[in-house]
């Protein structure tokens, strides 16, 4: 038989138990996450902001193709830009990941064409101000892919997406339809 001291412990021990698997609930689905997303953050390869990109610079084989922003719409050559696939692809450039570092070695550049030789350089401007150099190479070792460099590093990702094609295009102008 349990004296009434040995209960009232029990009950004690009970809820220490009780507090310490709250605590351990807490920190795996609150703090956990919260701190993975702020290191995911950190580890973009490129420090983009989409909204104050006004100037898209892309330059392909020599050629240097010009994108402005006038009232929040993208132009090219003074006609109207998709302006919507241009905020895609934007975005999709700024929330690239570091996950998959291909190599830091110069050498593969043109290897993997990312230099500027070979590959697709955009000049991401807001105003005057240079905000990135990207060089996008090659297409990957499956269709949806390409490697990727910072101009201002020699870091080659590969990234999940084929951003080339969309860049690649000699025309950024809605079509009729579109209009």
């Amino acid at each position: 038989m349990l004296n009434p001291r040995t209960k009232k412990n029990r009950g004690h021990y009970v809820l220490i138990i009780i507090l310490f698997f709250l605590l351990a609930f807490i920190y795996t689905f609150k703090i956990l996450p919260d701190k993975y997303q702020t290191e995911r953050l950190d580890r973009k390869i490129f420090n983009l902001k989409p909204d104050e990109i006004t100037r898209i610079e892309v330059n392909q084989t020599g050629e240097t193709e010009i994108i402005l922003t006038k009232d929040n719409n993208w132009l090219f050559d003074g006609k109207p830009a998709d302006t919507e696939e241009i905020r895609s692809a934007l975005a999709d450039l700024a929330n690239f990941t570091q996950d998959k570092l291909i190599s830091s070695d110069e050498t593969k550049f043109s290897q993997f064409e990312v230099d500027s030789d070979h590959g697709l350089a955009l000049k991401l401007f807001k105003e005057n101000d240079l905000k990135a150099e990207i060089l996008i190479g090659k297409i990957g070792p499956v269709f949806s892919s390409n490697y990727v460099r910072s101009a201002r590093d020699k870091k080659i990702y590969l990234v999940n997406k084929n951003i080339s094609l969309f860049w690649q295009k000699t025309n950024w102008q809605k079509t009729e339809t579109e209009q």
